[in-house]
């Protein structure tokens, strides 16, 4: 198949969850043998050196700068450059729906004949401003309630996200639940030898329990339900990886606290593998990127419940379940931290589960059966 793929920015040149799915799922159709053009906004400070194949449309990224929002906005030519591509291709498959990028490719793709498949990444999240949240929610049942209508099949990451967006899921025919993906080859355990090596330059010392957060440091991923633990034990070192935000970890004064506000690939890689357990209290998003990547470094994850929302009975064992509060979440962490035999049942659960169920091969395998379906049916 000709496969054209339209995402919001390029990966790695600008760091985010659709930008890294949308990277993989790219990268491991070429590997099964279709041609896929890669449409994406290319913008400073970081420009496009990618594939021959690959096709930047240069636009502006003041929205992001300015207020924090990622929402490229295309430079005029936009069409021009969009729409050769549109008829070159055999099926579209579009990441997310409120990019004026995506929205531009749905329309000149029915211009074209082709058909079309749409993920949607995101569900309504509830932002500390008011306003954004209504601009968002306005968007989200106009603007994006109309490119699922006119998509061919739509795909949710989560069937948390599929019945977050009733007013999109009841009104369109065809539609599937495809969680996210992770490349087990890259994330993978560390030598012990090393796992060892970096604990100690972290702690200090060979045998401090290490706890995780990677995440954006605002309420909706919970942070806060770990600030009264970090005070309470001492005992325990914690990793903060996260852009500072609505929290600031640099401005504590916690003596057990390494905070990074980012971290390059194979850094983060490395800060998965070397903690003992990861904490992810996040009440918003499914099973995000953050979680597989970890468990594909063997290191378990303790997480919100409501993420594993409607996952089948059998796979719940692999994950370590609690509300989000600061006492189930201390519960959870004394159980596994004082229990070295548990832990490790853990962690190669989440190993497993990781290689069985989530490698980018066996996700873009389903993606790709949809796209020939909906391709034979334009």
């Amino acid at each position: 198949m000709k496969i054209l793929v339209v995402g919001n920015y390029f990966y790695p040149e600008h760091i985010g969850g659709v930008e890294i799915v949308t990277y993989n799922l790219v990268k491991q159709y070429r590997e099964l043998g279709h041609q896929v053009r890669w449409v994406a906004a290319d913008v400073p400070p970081r420009f496009r050196n990618g594939q021959r194949d690959d096709a930047p449309v240069r636009a502006w990224n003041f929205s992001e700068k300015q207020f924090g929002i990622p929402f490229p906005i295309p430079f005029p030519d936009v069409i021009a450059r969009l729409y050769p591509s549109a008829r070159w291709c055999d099926v579209v498959h579009l990441h997310d729906c409120l990019y004026p990028i995506t929205v531009l490719s749905l329309l000149l793709a029915k211009l074209a004949g082709k058909a079309i498949l749409v993920t949607q990444h995101t569900q309504l999240i509830p932002y500390e401003s008011r306003l954004k949240t209504g601009i968002q929610a306005l968007a989200m049942h106009t603007v994006g309630k109309a490119v699922h209508q006119f998509a061919d099949h739509s795909v949710f990451i989560s069937e948390n996200t599929r019945d977050h967006l009733p007013f999109i899921a009841k009104r369109i025919k065809n539609s599937a639940v495809i969680q996210n993906g992770v490349d087990t080859e890259f994330f993978q355990p560390l030598p012990p030898e090393s796992r060892m090596r970096m604990r100690k330059d972290i702690t200090g010392v060979d045998d401090k329990p290490i706890v995780l957060f990677v995440g954006r440091l605002v309420a909706i991923k919970g942070i806060q339900f770990l600030i009264p633990l970090i005070e309470a034990h001492q005992e325990w070192h914690w990793l903060i990886v996260g852009r500072p935000d609505e929290f600031d970890p640099s401005q504590w004064k916690f003596p057990n606290v390494t905070f990074r506000a980012s971290l390059g690939l194979e850094e983060i890689r490395d800060a998965y593998s070397v903690a003992d357990l990861s904490v992810h209290p996040s009440e918003v998003v499914g099973m995000s990127l953050t979680i597989l990547e970890c468990m594909a470094c063997g290191t378990p994850v303790v997480l919100n419940e409501s993420v594993l929302y409607k996952l089948p009975d059998e796979d719940l064992d692999y994950f370590v379940r609690v509300k989000a509060n600061t006492g189930q979440i201390e519960r959870a962490l004394i159980s596994l931290l004082n229990n070295r035999d548990l832990l490790n049942a853990y962690a190669r659960r989440a190993r497993e589960y990781a290689v069985k169920q989530a490698d980018w091969r066996i996700v873009a395998t389903k993606y790709l059966a949809i796209l020939e379906k909906v391709s034979k049916i334009a």
